[in-house]
């Protein structure tokens, strides 16, 4: 009985040293990504562009939380859009999603983009895309505000996340799109000083208004040196990064 146990051995080390050095690799990678290496196949999935005038600008949807909220990237894609209108690249904003909830992520979108600022009757919803792959089918022939009827020709700002881009785009391209330009933000400053009053500081806005021109009305409020870009920060983020974009990946390949 003793003898059965030997050919085992050599096995059982062979597997602690495959796990020993799986371990040590998965924590160079880890270190790597914190001290804000690239990841690789983000450049790849990145196909975004700057912005140029267009029929309108369309906001993918990109999941939605808690008590019916877009998810933080949601949200990026949701300022970005209205920078874009706010500077006057497309004077119509289609938000399109069909989601999972009793309210589509059309609907819900379009609500937190009107906090944002932009106007309802800019908006136009498309709440039948299921999926990334959906999204171009759904856009063609619907109405804009201005008239206009999407159709393959149609210029258009396709704003989602970066690592998101080059599936978006493919997804147009497949459903016949020719003049697509992908967003995922707007670094130009939307606003002109000498244009745009900052506004009284001294009295709270009587509603919402737009992030980037927010002015502090706290008094004695004082900054503090708190930073959410530390090691741990940037190790939780670059590892979230590595697996979504993995996830592009598998995503694109098996479209």
């Amino acid at each position: 009985m003793k003898g059965l146990g030997r050919p085992a051995r050599p096995i059982l080390k062979a597997l602690w040293r495959v796990t020993r050095a799986t371990g040590v690799l998965t924590l160079l990678f880890v270190l790597w990504l914190a001290a804000g290496g690239p990841v690789g196949i983000d450049r790849w999935l990145d196909v975004t562009e700057p912005p140029v005038p267009a029929a309108a600008i369309v906001v993918l949807g990109g999941g939605t939380g808690p008590g019916g909220l877009p998810l933080q990237q949601g949200w990026e894609r949701l300022y970005t859009a209205q920078r874009l209108f706010a500077r006057g690249f497309a004077p119509a904003v289609v938000f399109s999603g069909a989601g999972t909830l009793n309210v589509s992520e059309s609907e819900i979108y379009a609500n937190a983009a009107a906090w944002l600022g932009i106007p309802r009757s800019a908006m136009v919803l498309e709440a039948t895309a299921g999926s990334t792959r959906d999204h171009g089918h759904a856009l063609r022939g619907m109405a804009l505000p201005t008239g206009i009827v999407i159709a393959p020709d149609t210029p258009l700002i396709v704003v989602t996340s970066t690592f998101h881009s080059r599936r978006a785009l493919m997804a147009f391209a497949r459903a016949g799109f020719t003049r697509v330009r992908v967003v995922s933000q707007v670094t130009e400053s939307l606003s002109d000083p000498e244009r745009e009053p900052a506004g009284d500081p001294s009295a709270a806005p009587e509603g919402p208004v737009r992030p980037d021109t927010l002015t502090n009305t706290v008094p004695g409020y004082q900054p503090s040196d708190k930073r959410y870009g530390d090691l741990l920060f940037r190790m939780a983020y670059r590892t979230f990064d590595f697996f979504i974009n993995l996830r592009e990946v598998g995503a694109i390949l098996l479209s």
